[in-house]
């Protein structure tokens, strides 16, 4: 089941009414765009709109709701909201009341804490956020990382299943609902990543966690994004870790609590071309990895020469979970 509500094509609206200088790194993006008083051609090419084409409101925490909404001109499609105060309740009141009517929301953010809400506000977040030039970098990044990204993911081939003995393993728990499919990408070795599966398989014996991944043994590292991993023992509740689908589709998510606990382990070895890895995980019927199909299978099934799915990176030296190039040999 997919519990996730997702819309694309949030904006980031520069504020350029008093200053036309942008920071660099501010592309010619469809999903940037510049709010001025007229059109200018000192903006590079920039997306353009206009103030007059949009009708902005200011919100104090005194005022009253149905005040707030007979005050809006419903000729216009577009309005931008200023909050001084209060700035998630009006929020989801006039998106739940704009939406309605086939309106687009926009939130003027001057405060780079409220880029970590606006999105996802009453779950479809505002259409979009309007922010002085400075802030725009920031206003940008959240939005890449809200939305995700598509990770490649390859089929493997195991080489061999082997008793570890007894460890510490680490359930992830996460603060959202996981679905069918879904999992994270995790690994003994830094260029080699297995999707292990959340626990959202129905089984007669226990009842589903789908907020949990049993993602293995504390020395594991897990992808927290495109390019940046930690220690399953680093994680706690607060981090953010990098979910993947079966189809490579990536969001980020909140652990809420982790839990680490001796169990039986097992060693799972497998190869990519000439690149090899392998990955310690629980020994139990409920601990699953994704096959080359997409299909969840348990560990305590899996068998030499049967295919799963991993994520296979250049080989490169790791330091506080960043990327470098280095000599370095993994085994």
């Amino acid at each position: 089941m997919q519990w996730r509500f997702f819309i694309k094509m949030k904006k980031v609206i520069v504020d350029c009414t008093e200053s036309i200088e942008l920071p660099e790194g501010i592309g010619n993006s469809s999903r940037i765009s510049a709010l001025v008083k007229e059109k200018t051609d000192k903006l590079n090419g920039l997306n353009q709109l206009e103030v007059a084409n949009f009708f902005t409101i200011s919100i104090s925490e005194t005022d009253k709701m149905q005040e707030i909404i007979s005050r809006l001109d419903l000729s216009f499609d577009s309005f931008i909201v200023r909050c001084k105060s209060w700035k998630v309740i009006p929020i989801e009141n006039l998106i739940a009341y704009l939406t309605s009517i086939g309106k687009h929301l926009y939130m003027y953010v001057d405060d780079e804490k409220d880029l970590q809400y606006c999105f996802s506000i009453l779950e479809r977040g505002v259409d979009g956020v309007v922010v002085a030039p400075q802030l725009a970098p920031s206003a940008v990044s959240t939005l890449q990382k809200r939305e995700g990204c598509t990770i490649e993911l390859k089929e493997a081939e195991v080489l061999g299943v082997q008793d570890a003995g007894e460890g510490e393993r680490v359930c992830v728990d996460t603060t959202s609902m996981l679905s069918i499919g879904e999992g994270l990408l995790v690994g003994s070795f830094s260029n080699f990543f297995f999707l292990v599966h959340s626990e959202t398989v129905e089984n007669s014996f226990v009842p589903t966690r789908p907020f949990r991944v049993n993602a293995g043994a504390l020395h594991s590292y897990v992808l927290c994004g495109s390019d940046s991993t930690k220690y399953l023992s680093e994680l706690a509740a607060g981090s953010r870790v990098l979910l993947v689908s079966k189809e490579g589709r990536t969001r980020q998510v909140t652990v809420g609590r982790v839990k680490i606990e001796r169990r039986p382990m097992i060693l799972v070895n497998a190869s990519v071309g000439c690149n090899t890895g392998s990955v310690v995980l629980q020994r139990a019927e409920t601990v699953r990895l994704v096959s080359s199909s997409g299909v969840p299978v348990s560990v305590t099934s899996l068998k030499e020469g049967d295919t799963l799915l991993v994520h296979v990176t250049e080989s490169k030296g790791r330091h506080i979970g960043l990327s470098y190039q280095e000599f370095m040999v993994e085994r």
